[in-house]
Order: structure tokens, then C-alpha cells, then sequence
């Protein structure tokens, strides 16, 4: 089974360590029916399944090495089910290279994902929550960042 990231796990954030000996290929991807939280100032993303396809955020479809499988998924586990999480299976929309046309081609495979158990609870209790409008936590976090034009 592949697992779609989009926050802490993609590669070059702070958790991609946890599973990155465990990863035979990332392809960037995205999801449909899906929105983004930040209810926490920038450390964490929550994502919840909306069942809108105008909803979409991007991320990372990662296909681990066979004999790692299990191992990664239990190391994901131990740090997204305590915090709130479930896992789902959503269908993951990714390019690959296709040799014969010079072209990429758009594919789609069905993937884990980690989502937020209940964000209507979560929102109730932090009314700082913003939704991650472009959908992109690597994008919104350094958009967050910028300095305020004057």
C-alpha cells in the first residue's frame, strides 16, 4: 500500500525521517475532495475529506520498498493515531514520464492518507483556525512566513 503525505512527512520537512529508509519512489501528487487545516500557527497541517472535488490538496504519493511496507506504516502510526488521526484510503492523482512521448502522463492509484478525526471539534476549541486556502502546506508555510508588504 502507498501512503499519500502532504505535511510534516514530504520530503525535506521535519518528519520525512521516519519513514525515508523505508521509500522506493515519491511522485508529487495530489488528492481531490480533501481540505486543509493549520490550527496550529504553522507547526502542523490537519487535513479532513470533504467529498467536494473543488476541495484538493498536494502532496507526496510515496511507494515504499516491499519488505518496509509494514515497518513504515507502524512508524506513521505511532505518531499520527495518537494525535488525532485515522487512516483512509483516498485516490491519489500523480504524473509519471511516459518515454515513448516525451509527455508525462496522469495516472491515478489509491493510497493511504491521515486525516484529522473530528476538525469540527478541533475548530470549536482554537478560533485561530485558518483552512489552507492553495491547499499546499510546504506553499502556505512560507507564504506565512513572508514579511507583510506595507
Amino acid at each position: 500500500m502507498n501512503v499519500f503525505v502532504y505535511g510534516t512527512l514530504r520530503k525535506g520537512q521535519r518528519l520525512h525521517c521516519v519513514i525515508s529508509n523505508y521509500i522506493e519512489n515519491i511522485n508529487d501528487g495530489y488528492i481531490r475532495g480533501a481540505k486543509m487545516y493549520d490550527l496550529t500557527g504553522g507547526s502542523y497541517p490537519h487535513v479532513t475529506l470533504t467529498k467536494n472535488n473543488r476541495d484538493y490538496i498536494r502532496g507526496e504519493l510515496i511507494e515504499f520498498k516491499s519488505e518496509y511496507e509494514i515497518d513504515a506504516f507502524k512508524r506513521m502510526d505511532i505518531i499520527e493515531l495518537p494525535a488525532g488521526y485515522k487512516r483512509e484510503i483516498v485516490e491519489v492523482f500523480f504524473y509519471t514520464p511516459n518515454d515513448s512521448t516525451n509527455n508525462d502522463e496522469l495516472k491515478t492509484i489509491d493510497a493511504a492518507i491521515y486525516v484529522i478525526n473530528d476538525i469540527d471539534r478541533l475548530i470549536s476549541c482554537d478560533k485561530s483556525t485558518r483552512i489552507v486556502e492553495c491547499g499546499d502546506w510546504i506553499k502556505y508555510k512560507c507564504d506565512i512566513r513572508k514579511p507583510k508588504k506595507s
